[in-house]
């Protein structure tokens, strides 16, 4: 059997000034940008070939 876990996309990002926060946000909650992590990921997975 699947299991599916649901997390919300609005938490606090990651500061890496206070090392406060979480890592995984594809885009800005607030300003709906694309973060760095967003890139990144794109970026991965367009190495991947996954987005054809």
């Amino acid at each position: 059997m699947q299991r599916w876990a649901w997390y919300s996309l609005n938490d606090q990002m990651y500061d890496p000034e206070t090392g406060q926060g979480f890592n995984g946000n594809l885009f800005d909650p607030v300003t709906r940008q694309i973060t760095a992590f967003g890139r990144d990921d794109s970026a991965h997975t367009e190495r991947l070939g996954l987005l054809r």
